[in-house]
């Protein structure tokens, strides 16, 4: 028996090599890279992107498997008030199937991975020295479609609302957006100032919830009604106050409330109770579902309200 010996170059192999390598199919992630490069500055987040990396692609024969594999590889952020940060993963032991499943299908059902996109592993870094990576879905022509950190996050987008001085009712609106760019919840509320005359004859704003909601699967919130506390220590009200003067300025401090939940946790109110947040009362006691698979957290307006002889002037 006569045994052919096969044999090659070293420079051979490495053109067999780099065919093989370029076989594989590659996501154009310009675009995604870009967002995930500028989101953590943007919201805020306490993560730095190190890679991403394309694994796969979405065929018809694998599309369920690649599928679920992004909510596995999803991950929450839960941050305490000492900037411990605890990252919860979809594939998580103590992360309830039912949960998952939930996270998987609503993955599919949104449109986020589909047939023929691509799944790119992006690795991060938290500012405490914790790697760990997620799953991103790229689209064919390079759109990007999901990749949790981005998605289930989100950062202050509220304009510029401030009231024009000697206006009795103001309008004010406080918003959401996530890492994709999409405003993910709206409040809208009216604060309205009791008067006779040039008089104010409650010195507490009246605050009206006009509109509130959640646009982003995946995204719920609470936002309060309005409370308000008086002030009568400047400079922490930014009021020159003197009880002595017959027109003095009347200080009011008020805040509004958003509370945002993001995955599988969602914003309830329990019934009947209070709270406070940065010193004033609040009309509920908030809290959120027992499910871990989903981060939190609170957008909070608080205002000072000057009003002299009637006159809003702050």
């Amino acid at each position: 028996m006569i045994r052919a010996l096969l044999s090659f170059s070293p420079i051979a192999l490495a053109a067999i090599s780099l065919t093989l390598l370029t076989a594989c199919p590659q996501a154009d992630t310009e675009e995604l890279d870009g967002l995930l490069e500028d989101w953590p500055s943007e919201a805020a987040l306490p993560l730095t992107l190190l890679s991403t990396k394309t694994i796969a692609k979405v065929t018809a024969g694998n599309s369920e498997d690649r599928c679920r594999q992004v909510a596995e590889e999803a991950a929450f952020l839960h941050i305490d008030d000492a900037g411990v940060i605890d990252i919860v993963k979809g594939s998580d032991s103590d992360v309830d199937s039912a949960d998952l499943d939930a996270l998987a299908e609503g993955i599919v059902d949104e449109g986020f991975c589909k047939q023929d996109d691509f799944i790119v592993e992006v690795q991060w870094t938290t500012d405490d020295g914790q790697d760990f990576s997620t799953l991103a879905v790229v689209a064919d022509d390079g759109e990007a479609r999901f990749e949790p950190i981005l998605y289930f996050s989100g950062a202050d987008d509220t304009p510029d609302t401030t009231p024009t001085p000697g206006s009795w009712t103001w309008n004010w609106q406080r918003s959401a957006k996530n890492g994709f760019g999409s405003t993910c919840l709206t409040v809208n509320w009216r604060v309205n100032i009791q008067t006779a005359g040039c008089f104010i004859t409650d010195p507490a704003p009246h605050i009206e919830i006009t509109t509130q909601g959640s646009n982003c699967w995946g995204w719920s919130q609470k936002t309060t009604s309005g409370e308000s506390n008086y002030c009568g220590h400047y400079p922490e009200c930014e009021c020159s106050f003197d009880p002595s003067v017959a027109n003095r300025e009347d200080c009011i401090k008020w805040a509004v409330v958003t509370y945002v939940a993001t995955g599988l946790s969602d914003v309830e109110v329990e019934a009947g109770g209070s709270g406070e947040y940065a010193g004033i009362g609040l009309e509920a006691k908030i809290k959120f579902s027992v499910s871990r698979l989903g981060s939190e957290w609170t957008f909070a307006t608080i205002r000072n309200l000057c009003a002299m002889s009637g006159g809003a002037n702050n």
